[in-house]
């Protein structure tokens, strides 16, 4: 997957279920992940779930105005995803620390269902781990329907490096942060797409106090004056509008 907000058929997609009150981990790559069953789609379903595709990026919280240092509050974020005021999915966050590292952790799930199937999953688990404004390291599990995939992100030296997933090794910036939405300080810097690990192409643009993706599908995230996400909105391929409404 190349665009931050366009999931294609061809980007794997690959989520590892832990406990809801697993505490995040440090980066690492010998998680086993968890498959999970599809039924069969069309249609209605079908659309509806191509709406939800968007949300696979934009995952994380933001969180007060230390985020510039890779705070967040220990509290978190829990969000409901809506689509046409329907809950479709959850998206939590998380915070440890460790040492000098903060840990910063993304589960999300959405779950599609036409009549009694359900026609799309989706499950996405990250961690970042951070040290002051440094990235030190990143590791992202996702799954879409049943197919599952991987990236593992690490420093080297003054840069980072994509150590395993499509096309690794591969070389990234050292400043390069998550696209994960949750500190907005670092929304100027090269930022890594939260599946596959690769630098974003599409770039977000500051607009007052929120953050938005141009393009198709629109995206934005708002924040207070204090840097706190406070609300996200896109626009599915179908055209039809999902928000986040505080669980």
């Amino acid at each position: 997957m190349q665009a931050v907000t366009n999931i294609t058929e061809d980007c794997p997609m690959m989520p590892a279920r832990q406990s809801r009150d697993a505490a995040p981990q440090p980066v690492d790559s010998g998680r086993a992940v968890r498959q999970v069953p599809t039924e069969a789609a069309a249609g209605p379903g079908r659309r509806a779930a191509l709406s939800l595709l968007a949300l696979s990026l934009p995952a994380g919280a933001l969180l007060r105005a230390g985020a510039a240092q890779g705070a967040a509050p220990p509290v978190g974020y829990r969000w409901n995803i809506l689509r046409e005021d329907k809950t479709v999915g959850t998206h939590k966050v998380t915070y440890t620390e460790n040492g000098a590292q903060r840990m910063i952790r993304t589960e999300i799930e959405i779950a599609i269902r036409f009549l009694s199937f359900t026609v799309f999953r989706f499950a996405h688990d990250y961690t970042e781990s951070w040290e002051g404004d440094r990235l030190l390291g990143f590791r992202s599990l996702s799954e879409r329907q049943s197919r599952a995939g991987h990236c593992l992100i690490r420093r080297e030296g003054a840069g980072l490096l994509l150590a395993e997933g499509d096309n690794a090794p591969m070389p990234l910036p050292g400043d390069a942060a998550p696209l994960s939405w949750w500190n907005p300080a670092v929304l100027s810097r090269p930022l890594l797409d939260t599946v596959s690990g690769h630098l974003v192409e599409q770039r977000p643009v500051r607009s007052g106090n929120s953050w938005k993706l141009p393009g198709k599908p629109f995206t934005e995230a708002t924040y207070d004056a204090a840097g706190r996400w406070i609300g996200f909105t896109t626009v599915g391929d179908d055209g039809v509008p999902v928000h986040y409404a505080p669980a």
